[in-house]
């Protein structure tokens, strides 16, 4: 990638809807560490409620502010049979891509598998 390239700066943000399922924060921190190793400079993942305040009130309005970056938003959602992370891709204030995955149990291994290929994808839509 060259200096100019917009994709060399990401944003992550990460919300967990339930307070005892952290999988979108972990997963946000090891995305981070592919990302970086790729040559992304990705800031520390934020939570989104810790970024909400009187300009900014969704993740639409945090990703209209930040049109350089690329966005990832990753949210968990938790049920009795299965605990799914959901990811979307911004730039530009555009979808650029999604995910969705599902396990019943995350562990450590899955959450660097989908990581290496989120990171994987996301690089080579920047080359």
């Amino acid at each position: 990638m060259d200096e100019s390239s917009p994709l060399e700066h990401a944003n992550v943000v990460y919300s967990d809807q339930d307070i005892a399922d952290t999988y979108a924060e972990e997963l946000s921190s090891i995305l981070s560490n592919e990302l970086n190793l790729k040559g992304f400079s990705v800031n520390f993942p934020l939570e989104l409620k810790t970024i909400l305040n009187n300009d900014i009130k969704s993740i639409n309005d945090y990703k209209s502010n930040n049109l350089e970056n690329i966005t990832l938003f990753i949210s968990s959602q938790s049920s009795s049979t299965r605990n799914t992370l959901k990811g979307f891709m911004y730039l530009n204030n555009k979808l650029i891509g999604s995910f969705s995955a599902y396990r019943t149990i995350w562990n450590n291994n899955r959450l660097i598998l989908l990581s290496e290929y989120l990171a994987k994808k996301i690089n080579e839509a920047a080359n």
